[in-house]
């Protein structure tokens, strides 16, 4: 199997993004194990997003911690 091919095909991403088919899902779980470079670039896009995730957060509103805070008392108690 071309590794470097199927890392290329775009199933990571998919699988990342909750994409894929059961099928693909396990197919690439199991590729994981098999190949250091599957799980490298696993990794690699995981983090990627990860930091996209990070770079464009927006902070909540100051008065949403109080909402919060007081909406989780009543329910609390």
């Amino acid at each position: 199997m071309n590794i470097e091919a199927y890392i290329s095909s775009g199933i990571i991403e998919s699988y990342v993004l909750g994409l894929a088919s059961v099928a693909e899902s396990e197919e690439l779980q199991s590729k994981v194990k098999e190949y250091e470079a599957v799980q490298t670039a696993l990794m690699a896009f995981e983090h990627i997003l990860e930091n996209e995730a990070i770079k464009n957060s927006v902070a909540p509103p100051p008065q949403i911690k109080k909402r919060l805070m007081k909406t989780l008392h009543i329910e609390l108690g």
